[in-house]
Parts: C-alpha cells; structure tokens; sequence
C-alpha cells in the first residue's frame, strides 16, 4: 500500500506524456494540411486567373512576360522564379 501513490503518480505521468505526445502530433498534421492547402489554393488561383495573376505565386499580375506575351507575373521577383517551368 505504500507503493500505491507512487504507482498512481507513475501512471498519470504515462498518461500525461500519452496526452502531449498526442496533441503534438496533431498539431504536426494540421501544419501540414494547412500548407498543403495553401499550395493548392495557390496552383487553383493561378489557374482559373491566369490572364489577371501571376503565373508564380497567384497574386495580382502587373507584369508580362516579354518572350511569349502570355505569362504574367507580380514581379520580377517571381517571374525569374518561374524560368524554370516557363
């Protein structure tokens, strides 16, 4: 009987342990759809405004591409980002 309040004691830390270890993890997998979903929401809103946004990061296009005329970009910034897929 002793033993009881340190078994107990070992116990609630288990669990307690348990508890963070899970509330870490979620937070891990919400981090990661939240990226996810802003990566897809960027890729939509260049799509369905690609003659308004930019072709790189979906913001508001204030520049055209001087080789094709069709490529539009917020900048030079994301426009030599862009070199490669272009």
């Amino acid at each position: 009987q002793e033993q009881e309040p340190i078994i107990q004691q070992r116990i609630q830390q288990a669990v307690d342990e348990v508890k963070t270890k899970s509330s870490e993890d979620k937070q891990k997998v919400l981090m990661d759809a939240s990226r996810q979903l802003r990566e897809a929401l960027k890729e939509a809103n260049a799509q369905s405004n690609s003659k308004e946004n930019c072709w790189n990061c979906g913001r508001k296009a204030t520049e055209t591409c001087s080789g094709c005329s069709k490529a539009r970009y917020c900048g030079t910034y994301c426009q030599h980002k862009d070199w490669d897929r272009h």
